[in-house]
């Protein structure tokens, strides 16, 4: 069974098993490798023949062999491969010649004699153990330590990305990346006595610094520190406990070094070793007139007087003193803000001194007196852990509670403040440190991480430790000669190398879930681009639309813009990837959705959802179709009724008109008959018109009695049902 499959540049195939590693050559011959000294033709845990010419082989149980293949003359079945007796991380490029072999061993730092040689897309050479995975470079192996991210899951599989971050596939415990951000680590191993680190800075000699928590400074030299510890007078124990300018080189290159016993100044030495035998020049303590032994910061303004401030000695001993230089005299300050020590200082490019205090508020000390900026007006509230001058002679305040401050115009009479926070882009209110490289982006040092702010634009671009940053706190950020930049934390010292970010594509984004009136709507795991429900019930109109972007940039926090459209215009942009909707009027809705970048890149085309919320039922048209057939129908029988009251009407009083003529015509008639009779009766024989009066009277009765049945037929007030 094959475990290893590679083609060199010539065409031939090399193929790795349990028993042997074997070449399958363009002419369909196949020829059997095996190691020189070797009892069988060993086994093989993987093959890579690159694009240089070079084999490398991972044997079970033994080093990783490279070396140079010859011609096999015809005939040949078998090659012995010679025994290793070079090193290759010691020879240029790793080539040996041919009929030479070299390896990496343990003693290379090869992470295990298992271990299996992978070529990455990037086309750079990794060594996968089962632990780690180590990039093959110059004289060494760079290991990239995984073993706390996988517990007992073994790697197995490796490659990288466009974006140079490693993925690395395990076993069965999953699949992890190692962003490539161009942040470094210093902790013990690098030279530093204890990992958390107080204050960064440079000396008047331009060599970089490093405090530590226990007192120690350290100098840079290359990529390792060297640590020492300043000696301090018999009587003296306690170092100080503060952070950030807690040791300075003066401009003459004395040193000033903070303790909760008093402040000390150094003379100026050759090299920083010399601190540990070297005793102090002076020690200036409350015998010299100071409030408090306890120094918390330490400053040389613009004239080379050094600044200092106390604390914690006794209520109000929070004071500023100045060191003057002039006459090398100490002048204590009356509290600036009652009960509120100075944390933090600057100078603008006026030469005036900033100070920041631990309960919040600034002052600027210019021309012998105090300009106070207290907290919560223009001056955001919390903490001033450190104070920054860039580049364009503005001021940058971090503090814990209200993110940043910039002060546009140090020098001028009233300066103005523009804050910087969670609603300008910052991953938090709580800013520790600051630092500026040197195309002017400023680094805001939070407690979510590192944000690289751009003065112009204002946009953000966040590292954290998705992205490969560990910041637990950062107390203390500088820029040293070379551009790189430094940050102190809890846990040692991180380094970045700024470099000119890549033009990235825009992102792309899919929607990855759906809840319908609480129900979970089944979506393939790689998300959909566009999606159409069907029809919704009114009942079921809650939606619940989650996204995501697949953009695997370092240090790239993705927010999404959202849209109902036709009904809304688009969202502020925001990092959380689900949206609600609930109580939507019934009508036809089309979601957009896009993925936008700290950079402001947008996605080409955003992400749809199409769906329609159905209306009550007795809103539907069907059922409104039928109900106005029903009161149409109900409508024409009450009219047919109608009209057939109205018929019937009408035939009666028509038969009342025939029998208007008829009866009353008819007794009218006989009436005048018979008054003719009688009348003449009277004249001749009066007797005889007696019956013809008599008959007159009945028909006039019988006629008034036929009237009365008419008029009461015609009377509307008898016209219903």
């Amino acid at each position: 069974m094959a475990s290893s499959l590679s083609e060199d540049p010539e065409g031939s195939l090399w193929v790795g098993t349990a028993w042997a590693l074997v070449r399958l050559l363009p002419d369909g011959r196949q020829v059997r490798y095996r190691l020189e000294g070797s009892r069988g033709p060993g086994s093989v845990k993987s093959v890579l023949a690159d694009a240089k010419g070079r084999v490398w082989v991972s044997w079970i149980g033994a080093a990783i062999t490279v070396f140079r293949p010859s011609p096999v003359p015809a005939g040949q079945k078998e090659v012995v491969v010679p025994r290793p007796r070079l090193r290759c991380l010691a020879i240029p490029d790793f080539s040996p010649r041919a009929g030479e072999t070299c390896e990496i061993s343990v003693a290379d730092g090869l992470p295990s004699l298992d271990s299996s040689v992978v070529l990455s897309s990037a086309g750079r050479i990794w060594v996968l153990g089962e632990k780690a995975a180590c990039l093959v470079e110059p004289g060494k192996l760079r290991c990239e330590e995984t073993a706390a991210r996988f517990g007992q899951f073994i790697l197995n599989c490796l490659t990288e990305d466009r974006y140079d971050s490693l993925w690395i596939g395990t076993e069965s415990g999953g699949l992890a990346r190692i962003a490539s951000t161009g942040f470094s680590m210093y902790g013990t191993e690098e030279g530093l006595l204890a990992e958390r680190v107080s204050s960064i800075f440079e000396g008047s000699d331009r060599e970089l610094y490093v405090t530590a928590a226990d007192g120690a400074i350290h100098r840079f030299e290359g990529e390792r520190f060297v640590g020492v510890m300043p000696r301090l007078p018999p009587h003296l124990t306690q170092r100080s406990w503060g952070w950030n300018q807690i040791a300075l080189q003066d401009h003459r290159g004395e040193w000033w070094y903070c303790t909760n016993q008093g402040l000390l100044r150094y003379p100026a030495v050759a090299r920083l070793e010399d601190l540990a035998r070297i005793p102090p020049r002076r020690v200036y303590t409350d015998r010299d007139g100071l409030p408090s032994n306890a120094f918390f910061r330490v400053f040389e303004d613009s004239r080379g007087d050094i600044w200092a401030s106390t604390v914690e000695a006794a209520p109000g001993a929070e004071r500023l003193v100045r060191w003057e230089r002039a006459t090398e005299s100490l002048h204590v300050y009356p509290p600036v803000f009652p009960g509120n020590a100075a944390t933090a200082f600057a100078r603008d490019r006026s030469g005036n001194t900033w100070i920041g205090f631990y309960l919040g508020g600034l002052a600027r000390y210019r021309n012998g007196r105090f300009d106070l900026f207290p907290a919560g007006g223009r001056v955001p509230r919390g903490f001033v852990g450190h104070i920054l001058l860039d580049s364009r002679d503005r001021l940058w305040i971090a503090t814990s509670a209200g993110g940043v401050a910039r002060v546009e115009d140090p020098a001028a009479e009233h300066p103005s403040f523009q804050a910087y926070g969670r609603m300008q882009g910052l991953s938090s209110d709580r800013a520790y440190a600051l630092a500026e490289d040197r195309s002017g982006q400023v680094y805001v040092a939070t407690s979510r991480g590192i944000d690289r702010l751009d003065p112009s634009t204002g946009s953000v671009r966040r590292y954290t430790a998705a992205g490969g940053v560990v910041p637990p706190i950062t107390s203390s950020a500088f820029r040293d000669r070379d551009g790189r930049l430094w940050f102190g934390t809890l846990h040692g010292l991180l380094r970045f190398d700024p470099v000119a970010d890549a033009k990235a594509a825009p992102p792309l984004v899919f929607l990855r879930g759906l809840e319908v009136g609480g129900r979970r709507v089944l979506l393939p795991a790689a998300g959909l681009r566009t999606l159409t429900l069907p029809d919704l019930p009114r009942e079921h109109d809650h939606l619940r639309i989650e996204v995501f972007s697949p953009y695997l940039a370092a240090a790239e926090q993705i927010r999404f813009r959202y849209r109902l459209e036709g009904r809304a215009d688009w969202s502020d942009p925001s990092s959380d990837g689900s949206v609600q909707y609930a109580g939507l009027a019934p009508g036809r809705y089309r979601f957009l959705v896009e993925a936008v970048t700290s950079e402001g890149t947008r996605s080409r085309e955003p992400a749809s959802l199409d769906f329609r919320v159905l209306p009550p039922l007795w809103q539907r048209w069907w059922v409104l179709a039928a109900a106005g057939f029903a009161l149409a129908a109900v409508l024409l029988w009450l009219h047919r009724q109608r009209v057939t009251r109205l018929l019937e009407v009408e035939q009666v009083r028509a038969r009342i008109a025939a029998d208007l003529h008829d009866d009353l015509g008819t007794s009218l008639y006989r009436i005048s008959i018979l008054s003719e009779l009688a009348d003449r009766k009277v004249g001749a024989t009066p007797s005889d018109a007696r019956p013809l009066l008599s008959e007159i009277g009945e028909t006039a009765r019988d006629l008034i009695e036929s009237a009365g049945d008419m008029v009461w037929s015609v009377d509307p007030r008898r016209d219903n049902l």
